[in-house]
């Protein structure tokens, strides 16, 4: 299969598995079996292709991720306190954010249930959109590259510097990148979830949490093709530097448990089983992320990311690929809650293989925005 679809389709239905058992009133270590056994379901008796550990694997992982991130988004547009117009869109979004969830709420009658309180887990959310236009090109080919507009999200649900007993993704982040132009509608989804751990507190106003992390993460682009499903440990520290000053930052080292990656100019197509073939390499590897935020209250900010994905392959091109992004970005403040900035990222995807040319791709981004928070 191509690598959308295995990377972030098969995930995606992963999702649905967890969610039929996450909607039913079980928890999140008891739904992860579920996800596991609707993907062996389909590989076993469902598909005319032989099994693949490539699609387990994934569909297990990557659903679970994204089935626990879309159980606690749907739970923060559901309200069983309200009725007429407003209740009916509220479950219309639910079953949009998760669909196996609003079937089993229909199933169940639950969409025209009234309860007097939540008896939803719900954590506060701050999100940033920003849209824009941006500008890819090639290393020593800046007047021969692509426009593009975007826009980003950036999401954080729950406080990672609450000082309480941690539960499964009561806190996670969430970015995603759509495109409209050159570059493929879904660009980026990435999703780095708490598993579990522990808050901390340094002198006065120094928050940490330390603990262990999934990570979702999908990249599409014409230049590169980046799919990994990691875990790992991390840790997330906040402190004001001065007056009117704050600096967070997080660092996070993990395993790639499978992870895959394909290039435009070097598209190797393997046959998987006599009937269908991969455009991909696909294997195990590790991944190092580090995030810091200065903030200048009232003014603007600085944000700077370094991630990167190193994948040794286990099927396919025998050798290895790695992805280092370094995403700077500057904002200017026009309001409290809206900003204006520039971003210019680096992509240095390096391939090396033992029966295959190696090859180098270096890409660059320019990105002007603006941007709200919420």
């Amino acid at each position: 299969d191509h690598f959308e679809t295995n990377q972030f389709l098969h995930p995606y239905h992963g999702n649905t598995y967890f969610n039929f058992a996450r909607s039913n009133g079980l928890s999140f270590w008891e739904s992860t079996p579920y996800a596991l056994g609707g993907s062996l379901m389909w590989e076993l008796v469902m598909e005319t292709n032989y099994p693949s550990r490539n699609d387990l694997i994934t569909t297990t992982l990557g659903g679970i991720a994204l089935g626990e991130m879309t159980y606690r988004l749907s739970s923060l547009v559901l309200d069983e306190r309200k009725s007429g117009s407003e209740r009916f869109w509220r479950e219309v979004a639910a079953l949009i954010i998760d669909p196996t969830r609003g079937l089993n709420r229909i199933i169940k009658g639950e969409v025209s249930r009234y309860r007097p309180k939540s008896e939803y887990e719900l954590e506060p959310v701050k999100s940033t959109i920003m849209v824009g236009p941006s500008y890819f090109y090639e290393s020593g080919g800046i007047y021969k590259g692509n426009g593009n507009l975007s826009m980003k999200l950036d999401m954080y649900y729950g406080n990672p510097f609450t000082d309480k007993s941690r539960k499964p993704y009561d806190f996670f982040n969430i970015k995603g990148i759509f495109s409209l132009g050159t570059q493929p509608v879904v660009s980026q989804v990435s999703v780095l979830g708490l598993l579990f751990g522990k808050n901390y507190k340094h002198k006065k106003d120094q928050n940490m949490l330390l603990g262990m992390f999934q990570h979702f993460d999908f990249f599409s682009n014409v230049y590169y093709k980046i799919g990994a499903n990691s875990l790992g440990a991390g840790i997330i520290y906040k402190f004001p530097a001065v007056d009117d000053v704050d600096f967070e930052s997080g660092m996070h080292v993990g395993w790639i448990v499978l992870g895959g990656g394909s290039n435009i100019k070097e598209a190797f197509k393997y046959e998987a089983d006599g009937t269908a073939y991969r455009d991909y390499n696909y294997g195990t590897g590790f991944t190092y992320k580090f995030e810091s935020l200065l903030t200048l209250k009232g003014k603007g900010y600085l944000s700077l990311g370094l991630y990167n994905y190193k994948i040794y392959t286990l099927d396919g091109a025998d050798g290895e690929d790695n992805l280092l992004m370094f995403t700077p970005r500057i904002a200017v403040a026009l309001s409290p809650n809206t900003y204006i900035g520039f971003e210019y990222n680096s992509f240095i995807r390096n391939s090396n293989y033992k029966k295959y040319n190696d090859f180098t791709t270096r890409v660059y981004e320019m990105k002007l925005f603006i941007s709200n928070s919420f």
